[in-house]
């Protein structure tokens, strides 16, 4: 088991909804394959499967090792599997359902290895099921289930030549025979195909048993068993795998795992009275004031000191040369002076009101922008240093800039109080349920009006001719 894994099973066991999430997308093959294991139908496992996550949910906090989550998934799909009856549909006809077109040899070849997956006893099957019906990589089911490389491969041997006797690709129906009875060339030569098509081996190992498979017959059966089992394996149960839903149809079963908060009842003295909640909220309001203030004061310094040092440089004498001669527009001005005024009036900071709670970086900005208005209204009505450079600066870039920041402030307000009352509304649901120990969700459920039945369409009478 990765250290990935062993993370998002703590979180999951901390009640974080997202971990459960990831864990339910990266062990939903896990519970497939142990699902099929205790039914033997595919269409039964994936119903029991679903179910089994919510027994997971609520064995979690018992789980003292993370490595033995496996364990308790497998627990929890013997329990539902108990729980869940057949359907009448779970079960395939084993003749085909009498047409002929469903009697064709590669249709028959693809049931019967359907049928011998199911009768296999190995608990390797888990294996063979993940790596061809749910397609994950070799490494990857080594991650899972806690396991190297090799071993994974050697349970994908076993369960292939297992099923390839069952499903009577080598000779009759049955099982195959004991591996301690058989000789040494023989037994490593069992799924030698599975080995090639997964991890290789050296190429004189290679050649001495594809030789030995080829004056064996009983070996070069059993080889043909395994490829014919590794060549329908793709086309028989890729439509098996589990939906792109599961994930969210799961998690739907499983009930919010966040306890509900208990609050603790406090001692009268040490209850907060509703004199102490207006002091708190005074002291409060008298700190974002004082914040604001310092912060208008910095603006207006700042301006005053930019405007002054690129009023008297090269700049300043090359956009006062720009503006010699030009008029400025008075109502341009007026308009884009009247635009600031009443976007700062609309973007104010909520000094007198406990509501919205706005961060302390939206009064440094509001400080800032009010202080930088005063500087330009300074520079553009008095002027005292008679700089044209200063003058055209003030006027021609820094107040088209105000007044479009101070447009932007209202929009960030509007958007900063919508949070604000989204966090209050959550936080007064949370208290109510709390309280009452209802879920939300069900009671918007029981709220929602009842699905009206479409009327009945008439049935015109046949005319009498």
């Amino acid at each position: 088991m990765t250290e990935s894994h062993v993370q998002l099973i703590h979180r999951a066991i901390r009640g974080e909804r997202a971990a459960l999430r990831g864990l339910l997308e990266r062990y939903q093959g896990v519970s497939y394959a142990l699902a099929f294991r205790a039914t033997h139908s595919f269409p039964q496992a994936q119903r029991v499967a679903r179910a089994a996550w919510p027994l997971v949910v609520q064995r979690l906090p018992k789980l003292a090792e993370t490595e033995g989550f496996v364990e308790l998934l497998a627990q929890s799909v013997e329990k539902a599997a108990s729980l869940q009856k057949p359907q009448p549909g779970d079960d395939e006809p084993a003749d085909g359902g009498g047409h002929s077109i469903l009697k064709t040899e590669k249709v028959l070849a693809r049931r019967s290895l359907r049928q011998g997956l199911a009768d296999c006893p190995l608990p390797e099957t888990i294996v063979f099921f993940l790596r061809h019906v749910e397609g994950l990589a070799v490494s990857e089911i080594a991650g899972l289930l806690g396991a190297d490389d090799q071993e994974i491969l050697e349970s994908l041997r076993r369960v292939a030549v297992d099923v390839g006797y069952r499903a009577g690709f080598a000779g009759t129906p049955g099982a195959p025979p004991d591996p301690a009875t058989l000789s040494p060339l023989r037994r490593d030569s069992l799924g030698l195909a599975v080995t090639l098509a997964e991890g290789g081996m050296s190429y004189s190992r290679r050649a001495e048993l594809e030789k030995f498979i080829q004056n064996d017959p009983d070996a070069r059966r059993e080889d043909e068993a395994v490829r014919t089992v590794l060549g329908l394996a793709a086309g028989t149960f890729s439509a098996h795998r589990l939906g792109p839903d599961f994930v969210r149809e799961a998690l739907i079963q499983i009930p919010y795992a966040d306890p509900p908060k208990q609050v603790a009842e406090l001692p009268v003295p040490l209850r907060r009275t509703g004199a102490t909640q207006v002091l708190r909220t005074e002291v409060r309001h008298g700190a974002q004031l004082a914040l604001c203030l310092v912060a208008a004061l910095v603006g207006l310094i700042l301006t005053l000191l930019l405007l002054d040092r690129i009023g008297y440089s090269g700049l300043g004498m090359s956009l006062a040369a720009w503006s010699a001669g030009r008029t400025p527009s008075l109502t341009a001005t007026i308009l884009a002076l009247g635009i600031g005024i009443v976007a700062m009036v609309l973007a104010r900071p909520p000094f007198t009101s406990a509501l919205p709670r706005l961060p302390h970086a939206y009064f440094l900005t509001y400080g800032v922008s009010a202080g930088a208005a005063l500087a330009i209204l300074c520079v553009l009505l008095f002027n005292p240093y008679n700089a044209p450079g200063m003058y055209t600066l003030a006027l021609e870039i820094l107040l088209p800039i105000w007044g479009v920041t101070s447009v932007g402030m209202v929009l960030v307000r509007q958007k900063l109080a919508y949070r604000d009352l989204e966090r209050r509304l959550e936080a007064r649901l949370r208290i109510i349920e709390d309280a009452t120990g209802m879920d939300p969700a069900a009671v918007a459920a029981e709220l929602q009006p009842p699905a009206q039945e479409a009327p009945p369409v008439a049935t015109p009478l046949p005319s009498k001719s």
